[in-house]
């Protein structure tokens, strides 16, 4: 399949070169839009209690977590259209709910751990090529989002670990636009796939119960999104 899509571009690439600037849509101004997908993200929890363990067995251990949620988002871009190459900028805040949660078995009873992901805040460098009213482009760029953990005993002891905080990343994306020009020429419709790769963080938690002294976790996130986007150009 990835062949298939390979070919696919290469072919568009070629064509677009026998398309004259001249009588190219003009892909300039600034752009505000919404976008809505699915996303799945990838996390991985680790012990950074020294000492006395709780939710987990000992130092380092760790569990990985998967989810697959709906998001949504509103973006807004300036870019500039030079022959058919295409530079710009983009902000972005995406929204929804991602949450798993897994069991596994720790020093004194079977726990729980949930990881969630609640919001993604962007800027991102975007690098096209145009062809008439069609632009293939790349993105690249700074993200930040706000995960937070908790870890529950179940059932012996009952104590609930928490703990939240935002963490920065970079991201890169590839996108497909087309100008609905027999509609509007302003009205673009897209499709956007995006990598977020966050960095690892430990997050200083507390114990709700406070009989444990602390509750520290590494959290290591990553998220891919496929995202269909409308979006309005003022020249």
């Amino acid at each position: 399949m990835n062949q298939k899509f390979v070919k696919l571009m290469l072919v568009l690439l070629i064509a677009s070169a026998n398309i004259r600037y001249a009588d190219s849509y003009d892909w300039s101004g600034i752009s505000v839009g919404a976008k809505v997908g699915y996303a799945s993200m990838d996390s991985k929890l680790e012990n950074r209690v020294v000492g006395s363990q709780h939710y987990f067995n000992a130092y380092g251990d760790s569990i990985d977590l998967k989810d697959t949620s709906a998001l949504g988002g509103i973006f807004l871009g300036a870019q500039k259209q030079y022959k058919n190459y295409l530079f710009g900028v983009e902000l972005d805040h995406t929204f929804g709910d991602l949450e798993e949660t897994k069991q596994m078995t720790g020093s004194f009873a079977t726990n729980s751990f949930k990881v969630r992901m609640k919001n993604i805040n962007s800027i991102a460098g975007k690098f096209g090529y145009a062809f008439d009213d069609n632009l293939i482009y790349a993105k690249l760029g700074y993200a930040s989002a706000k995960f937070s953990t908790q870890a529950d005993e179940i059932p012996t002891y009952d104590h609930t670990g928490v703990s939240s905080n935002r963490q920065s990343g970079y991201l890169i994306g590839l996108g497909f636009d087309k100008s609905l020009k027999l509609l509007n020429k302003n009205i673009i419709l897209g499709i956007n796939y995006d990598h977020y790769e966050f960095n690892d963080k430990t997050q200083i938690g507390q114990d709700l119960s406070g009989y444990i002294p602390t509750y520290d976790v590494n959290v290591n996130p990553s998220l891919d999104s496929l995202m269909l986007k409308l979006s309005y150009k003022f020249n």
